[in-house]
């Protein structure tokens, strides 16, 4: 074996092995809470939370607008599943189109997330906030 054969050999060793160790680095995240205010005028607010593409919590909420100014919705770990992921929110009001956001990119290294939105404003706006290490 001449040493161009053995080094793409090694090359290609080493990118086999190391492809299953990719896995490791992966950001994930547990989350705790899900608390939603709204202060718009509407009729359902549709919450999805997917984790690396299966839905594991769905779930439409009728909005009596008229009640108060503010409703709120919250969520918690008792209706989301216990594992950690990477989870992606997906939020949309009266059928309109999809919002989402990434979990992890917003977890700065933590264990466990709990996630704020805040809908407003005529047409419906989404406000995104988070706490990071919350006690689950």
């Amino acid at each position: 074996m001449n040493r161009r054969s053995a080094l793409q050999l090694g090359g290609s060793s080493v990118l086999f092995l190391g492809s299953g160790c990719l896995g490791w680095f992966q950001n994930t995240v547990r989350l705790c809470q899900i608390d939603i205010d709204i202060t718009s005028t509407i009729n359902s607010l549709q919450l999805r939370l997917s984790e690396r593409e299966e839905t594991i919590y769905e779930e439409t909420y009728k909005i009596d607008s008229s009640d108060e100014p503010t409703n709120r919705v919250a969520i918690d770990d008792s209706d989301i599943p216990v594992n950690e992921g990477e989870f992606t929110l997906h939020g949309r009001v009266d059928g309109h189109g999809w919002k989402e956001w990434f979990l992890p990119q917003f977890a700065d290294g933590a264990d466990s997330i709990s996630v704020s939105l805040s809908i407003e404003g005529s047409p419906p706006e989404f406000w995104f906030g988070y706490r990071t290490d919350v006690d689950c």
